[in-house]
Parts: C-alpha cells; sequence; structure tokens
C-alpha cells in the first residue's frame, strides 16, 4: 500500500517450512490481503511452495527488495526472527512474524521502535486468541461471569519434540524451550483476559542435559545439548491484583492440570489449550457445574487440522487479516507488535527469575487489545459474509478436503469472473479452458473411436471407450451423460471419467456429445439422450455389448438426465441395469437448504446454477415436469437400481440424498455413498487428489452389487 493504489495487502513469505502450509491455505480465506512471492534460505523448498500456491520464488534480498510486496510474513526459525523482521521494516514493509516477536526484549523494542519510526504495522504470533474460543472467554470476562479475577493457573506440560520432530535440536536453544515455543500462547491470552503482568517470580531447570531425537528422520537415535531450561514454574501478577502460577515443561509424560483456569469473586473460567483457536470453554457460577460453551460451529472454531483428519481449529493467518483490516482502517492491529513485546518481555523475566531465584519486574506494558466482535470476525473473510453460507470458511468450519480446498485456492487465485456474467459462449471457453487443468493423466484403454449417429435433432457425435479386460463380445457397457449445467462440457472435460469407468467396470461406455442450451433448450438433452439408449440397444451386437447389461450415469447435469433416462427407460421397457448418479441434479426448484449453506465460495454457486437453469428451460412451467426434475416424479417403483454419491460442500447435496430416499421409498436398490469433505465436481479433478477416482470405484462396484453378471 505505501501510498500506492492497492485494494489487497500484498504478502511475501519468507520461510517456507511446514508452518508454511497451514499460512497459506488458510490466506485464502480472507479479504484484504494477497499472496504474491515466496523466499527460503533453500531456494529448492521456495520453489516447491511457490508452485503449490501459484507464487513467485524469489531470493529473501529480492523479496525484501520487491516493490509490489506490502507486508513480510515471517514464518523462519525463532532466531531468524529478529533479523528478517527488522530487514523487512527496513526496506518499507509492513510485518507480521511468527511467535516469538524476537529472542529477547531488547531485541524486541527495536523492532517495536523501528516499526513505529517508520510508520508501519508490526504484527506477531500468536493469533490463536481471536478465535471462538478466546472470543468467548473475553466477553465472559468483559460481562463480569467471575467478578473481580483473583488467581487462577496454567499449565502447558509434555514430553517435548524429539520422539515427533525430525529435527527438534532448534527448539531447546536459546529462544526456544517450553517458555519461549508454548509460552506465548498461554501468556498472549493471559493478558487478553487479564491485562498486563507487572511482576514474575519463578525457578527453572532442565530436565535433562542430553535429549535422545528418537523420530524418523537425519537425526533419529542421535543426541544433542539442551541450551535452554526446559522445565519452568512461576507466578505471574496482573496489573489487575490478580495472580496467576504458570508452569511451562518438556520433561512431563502425563498430567491431568487442565491449560487455563481462572478464578474470581463470582466464579470460574476454564478454557482449552490457547495453541487451538477452539475447544471448549466451561464457566462455573460461584460453585455451580460447569456450563459449557462449545466452539464447533463458531468462527473460527471448528477443528480444521490437520487436513487429512481434522481433531483442532487452525486459523492461522486471522492475525494477518486483523492487521490487513487495520492497515486500512487506521486502526490498531490486535496482535500486535507492542502486545508481543509485552509477552517477550513476561517470558524473558521468568527465564531472569528461574535463574535467580528473586522476583522480577517486567517494566513495560500494554493494553488489552479489543474484543474482536463477531460481526468485525466475519468481516475479515474474503467476501465479507456470512461464514457460514457465503465464505469459505464454512468449509473449514465443516472438514472441508484437502483435494477439494486446493482446488478451490486455484480457483480463487485465477479470480475468474462467474459465468454467469457472461455469454454461453464466453462461458463454455472458460470452462474448456480450464477443465484439463483439473484431469490427471489420460489413463489408457483397449481401445477408444468415434461415430457419429442420426439423433432427433440431427447428427450425434458418440465417443466410444473399450476398457482394458472388456470382453469383444457381449460386453457390460455404461451410457455416461457429462455434466455442465445443460449448456456446457463436452467429450473432451469428462474423457477421464469415462477412461475410469471403462477399464474398471471392463465394460464398453457411450458418451454422446448431446444438445446443449440455450440453442437447444429442454427437452433437446433428454431426446438425444433417449436416442442413444436405443441405439445401444439396438446395436448391441456391433457395439460388441450386451442389450441387456446397459447401465446409465452422469454427474451433475449429467446426473440429471441419466435419472430421467432411467425413468424412461422403465416406461420404454427398455432394460438398464443401474443407474450411476454422480451428486445428481434432480430439483431445478433450487429451493434445498444446501443451497443456503453452500451458495457462495465452493465451486458452484447458486447464481450459476439459475443461470444454467434458466438457459436450460423452456419457461417457468418446465421446472415441475419430472424430465427437468426428478425429484418431482409422482411414481419411482420399477427404476433401475442406483448409486447416488454425494459431496458434502455442494449446493446440490440435499436433492441429491431427497432423490436416494425417494428411490428407496418406492422399493428401489440404491447405494448412497456421501464424500462429506468434497465439492461439486470433484470426480472431474483427478489430477489433484484420490477422491475422484475412488468415486468411479465405489459406483462400479454398487453396479456389480445390482449386475453380478
Amino acid at each position: 500500500m505505501h501510498g500506492k493504489s492497492k485494494t489487497k495487502l500484498a504478502i511475501g513469505v519468507i520461510g517456507c517450512g511446514n508452518i508454511s502450509v497451514t499460512y497459506l491455505r488458510n490466506a485464502a480465506l480472507f479479504g484484504r490481503m494477497e499472496l504474491g512471492a515466496c523466499a527460503d534460505i533453500s531456494a529448492d523448498m521456495a520453489a516447491l511452495r511457490a508452485k503449490e500456491y501459484g507464487l513467485r520464488a524469489l531470493s529473501v534480498d529480492e523479496l525484501l527488495g520487491d516493490p509490489e510486496i506490502d507486508l513480510v510474513l515471517n514464518l523462519t526459525i525463532p532466531a531468524a526472527h529478529f533479523d528478517i523482521s527488522f530487514s523487512a521494516l527496513s526496506a518499507g514493509k509492513h510485518v507480521f512474524t511468527e511467535k516469538p516477536l524476537a529472542t529477547s526484549a531488547s531485541d524486541g523494542r527495536r523492532l517495536v521502535a523501528e516499526a513505529r519510526a517508520r510508520g508501519l504495522l508490526l504484527g506477531a504470533a500468536p493469533d490463536t486468541f481471536l478465535g471462538a474460543a478466546g472470543r468467548r472467554a473475553r466477553r465472559l470476562m468483559d460481562e463480569g461471569a467471575i467478578g473481580r479475577p483473583v488467581t487462577g493457573t496454567a499449565f502447558m506440560m509434555g514430553r517435548g519434540m524429539e520422539h515427533w520432530h525430525p529435527n527438534p535440536q532448534f527448539y531447546y536453544q536459546p529462544g526456544g524451550g517450553p517458555v519461549f515455543d508454548m509460552g506465548p500462547y498461554y501468556l498472549t491470552m493471559l493478558v487478553n483476559l487479564l491485562g498486563p503482568v507487572v511482576r514474575v517470580m519463578a525457578m527453572a531447570t532442565r530436565g535433562q542435559e542430553q535429549r535422545l531425537i528418537t523420530a524418523d528422520g537425519p537425526f533419529k537415535n542421535t543426541s544433542f545439548k539442551v541450551g535452554t531450561p526446559t522445565n519452568v514454574l512461576s507466578l505471574l501478577e496482573f496489573r489487575s491484583g490478580a495472580t496467576v502460577t504458570f508452569g511451562a515443561s518438556w520433561d512431563v509424560f502425563k498430567h491431568s492440570n487442565h491449560p487455563i483456569e481462572l478464578h474470581g469473586t463470582e466464579g470460574s473460567l476454564r478454557l482449552p489449550d490457547p495453541d487451538t483457536f477452539g475447544g471448549t470453554v466451561s464457566l462455573s457460577a460461584r460453585g455451580a457445574d460447569w456450563t459449557d460453551f462449545a466452539s464447533e460451529g463458531e468462527l473460527y472454531g471448528a477443528r480444521n487440522w490437520p487436513y487429512a483428519a481434522p481433531d483442532r481449529a487452525n486459523y492461522r493467518m486471522l492475525g494477518v487479516a486483523d492487521l490487513a483490516r487495520s492497515l486500512s482502517e487506521g486502526s490498531k492491529p490486535r496482535a500486535s507488535g507492542d502486545l508481543a513485546l509485552h509477552v517477550l518481555e513476561i517470558m524473558e523475566a521468568i527465564l531472569v527469575s528461574g535463574e535467580s531465584r528473586g522476583s522480577v519486574a517486567v517494566n513495560g506494558t500494554v493494553d488489552q487489545p479489543p474484543l474482536l466482535g463477531e460481526d468485525e470476525a466475519a468481516s475479515l473473510l474474503h467476501d465479507g459474509g456470512s461464514p457460514m453460507t457465503t465464505s469459505p470458511l464454512a468449509a473449514e468450519l465443516s472438514g472441508l478436503d484437502p483435494q477439494a480446498r486446493h482446488v478451490l485456492d486455484l480457483g480463487r487465485q485465477a479470480a475468474a469472473p462467474p459465468f454467469e456474467t457472461g455469454t454461453p459462449e464466453e462461458a463454455r471457453r472458460a470452462y474448456d479452458q480450464g477443465s484439463p487443468d483439473l484431469q490427471g493423466e489420460r489413463e489408457p484403454v483397449g481401445l477408444v473411436g468415434e461415430r457419429i449417429i442420426a439423433g432427433p435433432g440431427g447428427s450425434l457425435t458418440l465417443r466410444i471407450y473399450r476398457g482394458q479386460g472388456a470382453p469383444s463380445r457381449a460386453a457390460p457397457a455404461l451410457l455416461y451423460l457429462h455434466g455442465g449445467g445443460w449448456m456446457i462440457g463436452n467429450l473432451d472435460s469428462h474423457d477421464e471419467i469415462c477412461r475410469w469407468f471403462a477399464n474398471i467396470a471392463a465394460c464398453v461406455v457411450v458418451s454422446p456429445a448431446y444438445r446443449l442450451a440455450p440453442e437447444h433448450k429442454f427437452p433437446a438433452a433428454v431426446e438425444d439422450c433417449r436416442a442413444v439408449l436405443s441405439f445401444m440397444r439396438d446395436e448391441a451386437g456391433a457395439l460388441g455389448i450386451d442389450a441387456r447389461r446397459i447401465a446409465v450415469a452422469g454427474d451433475s447435469a449429467g446426473g440429471n438426465l441419466a435419472a430421467v433416462l432411467s425413468l424412461l427407460a422403465r416406461d420404454d421397457r427398455i432394460p438398464v441395469t443401474a443407474q450411476l448418479l454422480l451428486y445428481p441434479n434432480t430439483d431445478a426448484a433450487q429451493t434445498a437448504d444446501s443451497y443456503r449453506r453452500f451458495a457462495e465460495g465452493f465451486g458452484l454457486t447458486a447464481s450459476t446454477m439459475a443461470w444454467f437453469r434458466d438457459q436450460y428451460v423452456r419457461d417457468a412451467g418446465d421446472i415441475d415436469d419430472w424430465r427437468v426434475s426428478p425429484l418431482k416424479t409422482k411414481g419411482l417403483a420399477g427404476a433401475a437400481p442406483a448409486f447416488v454419491a454425494i459431496a458434502g460442500h455442494d449446493i446440490l447435496a440435499d436433492e441429491g440424498e431427497a432423490y436416494a430416499r425417494r428411490l428407496q421409498d418406492g422399493g428401489v436398490p440404491v447405494v448412497l455413498k456421501r464424500w462429506p469433505g468434497q465439492i461439486h465436481g470433484f470426480v472431474s479433478m483427478g489430477r489433484h487428489g484420490p477422491a475422484s477416482r475412488q468415486a468411479v470405484e465405489a459406483a462400479v462396484a454398487a453396479w456389480r452389487s445390482f449386475d453380478p453378471g
């Protein structure tokens, strides 16, 4: 920004280690900022992160000198925090650094002074106190829920790092240890709730002089010397008069101490681990039973990490988003350099007292950061909307799969306009340009070719795949109908899926280029697909397929057509062994609750889906036609057995499940399979994860259970 006319804060990341992945992934959640470049002491590591997140890989000096970078996100090791942050400030960049601010209070004071002299913003982790649990606890404290705070305890205890971290040595050197590594989370939360600390008394020891690394890696079974206390017990005196016992140890195998408890004249408050953004806050009023306040479903409180199997809330980058807001509004960030400096001064005083066994005054002070209100917290999101309905954060709150999250990140980086803002032809060009980036390498099949047949509206092109292992005669066959809102998509966009079906099922797949809207409105696509099914039955011998073993399948709008075709085949007395429906559109009224929950931020939006529908139907009356909305069919008995795949973060999720239930109610065998963390279209995203092919494998397994052959 620096006087430039920019709407977003351009961020350069220095330090591309493990912690960078969390920051880089979470960046897409927030507005007012964008990732620009990354750098690391290892050029290979910088290149890797750059490739993963679409950034420019630079040297550290190049990034510091880049005029396009507004803020440096310092994710280096603690020993490098001061040098990198000071260099960035000297280069005229705002800074947000991982904790601690520096490894000494004197260096921390230099950073704060440098930022102030240059009129720059300086922020620092941790920002966990801005999460759902921290905000809940702060509201209760501000409301006087426990009266005047009197005393409390805070304990961070564990075994240390060497049993899980492949290179843990730096954790045990000056600037590390449990006080400097984990203390910032506990002390920042305490200052947020109680205000500044004025005095400390402590004892500090080293449980072991040497540590043995047992984690897998290049240093396994090697020892290193410990250079900082690993077991510290301290007493903190706050300006408010409250006293809190703070213990930090890496010499404990098991304990039952709660992370933080605060006790006042009217009650007690219990907090979860302040290293996370969520967890349960509990309140006891004057000795009554605990009342729990869970964070799941609250903004920045639900479990989203680790990405493969979330068990905690991790929204690192929230403090950067608050700093970006501060910069645009001319206010002070909550996770500020001043707050981080005060915490650093407390930690240094604890270690000094631990060595001297005497009382040490904390000379610096800071005001409590203002509470982050719920509306303001939501305004930090990329669209400023409700996090449970219109923001990608809703995906985090519900456990979005890493594959889906990565695809959404790529989409946001591309910043393409919504389809509905252009013409149908522009939408097709955009879709055709983007779909190859989602598909993986083409899987070889036994044979693939094209054939043109006569259709109801003219020539129809079919692409025919014979899978590896498919018999040359009387093979099972699948009519696959591509998705694309009845108006985009083609034989190439769904080539990967057709190849998978052909090989996994050892069958023949026929994929037609049916007519598209709006040039050819409903029922043109239905008529084309019906004609292709009849062709497959009539020409089964020439195609080398068994006319009694034909299934239909499709995704999205193609799933809609497959569902309709199954019902038409029932009425036409054409045997169909299965209908394999991947996140099908079954109700064009678009009133299901999933349209509200996932309206924006998850790929296919409610607005785009409404545009697709309006291009497809002739008038509003078609919406109630069962051939547009098969969920509205009066009777489903006798339809082909169905496999229905549901993406958990999809506007079509509810209507897909509703159709599966209607089929079951009609006596139709149904296999309903949910992918809770996936988004609409995930089966077409094979380049980015295994779930795509796994969905096809599940569909084929269901087909075989319906038609054992």
